[in-house]
């Protein structure tokens, strides 16, 4: 498991990474890249839930280059206010405003886990994109996000999902399975080593290398943390937010192996079943967004 001692770190290695990749983050928008567009389909859900519910007042929390929370403000003329932890992102973010012709001090340096970073008052809409995989614990931001929420407000936040592990055919498989699935169940030792054996020839893993619990959470020294679209209500719901839906993105439509055979062929099948409702995306998509809604004060 993750040591609590080490989040304080592992936040800094996550912003030191964001600050070296500003340039990137705003290309994953431009209608001339050429990966998979996943940040673009995530900006779809995102707005169309702002048609949907046609908020006054949003707080958009990881907002990074600002990209989309200019295009947002544009379209649906709402007060937003944004946040990153990322200096030269904000720095970036406030470029763009300014290019959009919009306030650039509506973009400000913040963490999610320091309610004195937040802005003041409450929101009747919260977007968290890009967040909860690197926090890690889930409750000091879920309770800074209820207070910024008044009754009946709306929240959404991005996770990345845990069941994508059933169908990436790689270490964070075994991880998942061996660590995940099968935790609590005591195989006999003789046992236990033909069902390793078993997992890491199918997944490609050399028969000695050792596999800590969590610890694909883990990379270069920065939290990438899962979560399970079946059980996130549950996480949602323990902060006095009623869960509504989960919308998925980011679709392979084969394992990520598959995308080096045939890079062209892998995006265009992959992204004929992208579909943020469509029940395959449990297992399919690497990511999801969550809605939610503020029920009472606590």
């Amino acid at each position: 498991m993750l040591e609590a001692e080490k989040a304080d770190q592992y936040k800094e290695n996550c912003i030191k990474k964001y600050d070296e990749n500003v340039e990137r983050y705003i290309f994953t928008y431009d209608k001339d890249y050429e990966g998979y567009p996943g940040n673009q389909k995530r900006f779809d859900i995102i707005r169309d839930l702002i048609r949907r519910h046609s908020p006054q007042r949003v707080l958009y929390i990881g907002c990074g280059a600002c990209v989309p929370m200019a295009l947002l403000i544009k379209e649906f003329g709402c007060e937003m206010f944004g946040i990153d932890f990322s200096k030269k992102m904000v720095e970036q973010g406030r470029k763009v405003l300014k290019e959009h012709g919009l306030n650039p001090e509506l973009v400000q340096i913040g963490d999610i886990e320091n309610m004195d970073t937040l802005p003041d008052g409450v929101f009747d809409f919260v977007i968290a994109v890009g967040v909860f995989t690197h926090l890690y614990d889930d409750n000091k931001a879920m309770s800074n996000l209820n207070k910024k929420l008044k009754n009946g407000g709306i929240l959404v936040v991005e996770f990345r999902n845990e069941l994508f592990s059933c169908y990436s055919f790689n270490t964070f498989s075994y991880d998942f399975i061996l660590n995940t699935l099968l935790a609590g169940v005591d195989l006999p030792q003789e046992f236990g080593m033909k069902v390793d054996h078993f997992f890491k020839e199918r997944f490609g893993i050399l028969a000695d290398e050792k596999i800590a619990p969590k610890s694909t959470y883990l990379k270069n020294g920065i939290i990438k943390k899962f979560h399970n679209p079946l059980n996130i209500c549950e996480v949602i719901e323990r902060w006095n937010f009623c869960w509504k839906e989960n919308y998925f993105y980011h679709f392979h439509v084969l394992p990520p192996q598959f995308e080096t055979v045939n890079p062209d062929l892998f995006k265009k099948l992959s992204l004929y079943i992208e579909d943020p409702t469509n029940w395959r995306g449990h297992i399919m998509a690497s990511a999801f967004v969550s809605e939610a809604e503020k029920i009472q004060n606590i």
